[in-house]
């Protein structure tokens, strides 16, 4: 199958269009803070993967409000060939196309570092030429690959009779055919957008045969007057809800696959209780399967005496297990 990597982010309204902020993502590997602004805090997520990813398609999730007073088609749009506004049409237009503005601004023009240095720390060490995030030249329209788009959507977070538009975010998500890279910017939308989120991903991640994949998950913490906002890596607490899926399918059913897969994606050392204790976990899944009776006796046995016995207290997995 095709496989795509795909960006996620939701809006709901803007109220800052004037106001210049700066982010920065800290990169562990090469220990260099990346650095990008943004009128709103919802194109930093967006810049900082459209720099380090080659992304096929941006799906932007929000209400009706989002897109009031659009002037553009909502879907899809090319983002390497928007016609631009000038600064002072922005000012009226809705939080969609502000948003689709601002990001085809940032792929359509380059960024140099004077536009940075003003806004550096005293001693001139928070940033230098070579951090300044600029668009990944895999996502722009050059001429090895004159015939490059970038399209945008828009889906509605709910439908006409106001029911949380599931099936039609996971269809544009993942098309027919597809095997989708997910990457997600969790900074915008509602209060209730964390739900749908929730839910969404859900659907598409709890399933060992799920076309789709979170590659990575950042949100931005913004501080109203701060220098720097930074882009925060949150995929790893994300993997939590994994945690929760896994536990509730092996409670209700005996599933111990999701629990298993979660192990693997966090990477829990082998060596650990909360391993063990999956193993057991995993030897009754298989002797439900197989209707083995005595299989499922000693494994039942084996987690009894895990509990009773004298495993890693200070593990918080098993122990959210043993209340459960």
């Amino acid at each position: 199958p095709n496989t795509k990597n795909v960006l996620m982010t939701t809006l709901s309204t803007l109220n800052n269009r004037n106001i210049l902020n700066y982010y920065y993502y800290f990169d562990k590997a090469s220990e260099q803070r990346l650095v990008c602004n943004g009128i709103s805090s919802l194109e930093a997520g967006s810049k900082f993967f459209l720099s380090t990813e080659k992304i096929d398609r941006i799906v932007v999730v929000g209400s009706k409000e989002t897109v009031s007073g659009t002037s553009v088609p909502v879907n899809p749009i090319d983002l390497l060939r928007l016609p631009l506004l000038e600064a002072e049409e922005l000012s009226t237009t809705s939080a969609y196309e502000f948003y689709i503005q601002r990001i085809a601004a940032f792929l359509q023009s380059n960024t140099t570092y004077d536009d940075y240095v003003a806004r550096s720390t005293s001693n001139g060490s928070f940033i230098d030429a070579s951090s300044i995030i600029v668009p990944h030249v895999a996502n722009l329209c050059t001429e090895s690959c004159p015939d490059r788009t970038l399209p945008v959507i828009f889906v509605s977070e709910t439908t006409p009779d106001n029911t949380d538009n599931l099936a039609g975010i996971v269809s544009a998500l993942c098309e027919p055919g597809e095997n989708v890279n997910l990457f997600i910017d969790m900074q915008g939308g509602n209060r209730t957008s964390g739900y749908v989120w929730n839910a969404v991903l859900s659907i598409l991640t709890n399933q060992i045969t799920s076309p789709v994949s979170i590659a990575k998950i950042v949100a931005t913490n913004f501080t109203p007057g701060a220098m720097y906002n930074e882009i925060v890596d949150e995929t790893a607490r994300y993997k939590i809800t994994d945690l929760a899926a896994g536990m509730n399918a092996f409670i209700r059913y005996g599933k111990a696959d999701i629990i298993e897969s979660y192990c693997n994606a966090v990477n829990v050392p082998e060596e650990s209780a909360f391993r063990k204790l999956v193993g057991y976990m995993v030897d009754i899944d298989h002797a439900i399967s197989l209707c083995d009776i005595n299989a499922l006796r000693d494994s039942i046995k084996k987690i009894r005496a895990f509990f009773s016995g004298t495993h890693d207290n200070n593990d918080r997995f098993s122990n959210i297990f043993e209340v459960l």
